[in-house]
């Protein structure tokens, strides 16, 4: 298999904008059914009840996270993939379009391998 660099760990920085949020809790549905309030008997309809609803407001702030990311070589690595192809009968924009295809997939598992601690 075809190897791409090392990966490198990256710190990307992103803005998270000011907004206001609700959190429910907890959530639930109550059948309809009937209260007695001062001597007078009132139907309650079906509803949904929320426990410990909040409503909060949340600054711009700023949030980093890690990234893992493969240093260049897409372009060599699709071109070794694409004259392997064109030595086994493939005409060269196949094999290019193989090649690119095939490079992509080596990338990703890469990736997920790194991300997965594997």
């Amino acid at each position: 298999m075809v190897s791409v660099a090392n990966p490198r760990i990256l710190k990307k920085t992103y803005v998270v904008p000011a907004e206001e949020d609700t959190r429910h809790k907890k959530t639930w549905v109550t059948k309809g059914h009937y209260v007695r309030r001062n001597g007078k008997k009132i139907w309650i309809p079906k509803h949904i009840n929320h426990a410990h609803e909040k409503h909060y407001k949340v600054r711009k702030h700023k949030v980093s996270r890690k990234e893992i990311r493969f240093g260049g070589h897409f372009n060599e690595v699709a071109d070794k993939i694409a004259k392997e192809y064109e030595k086994k009968g493939y005409s060269k924009q196949e094999a290019e379009e193989i090649g690119k295809k095939t490079a992509a997939i080596v990338y990703r598992r890469k990736i997920a391998k790194a991300y997965s601690g594997g």
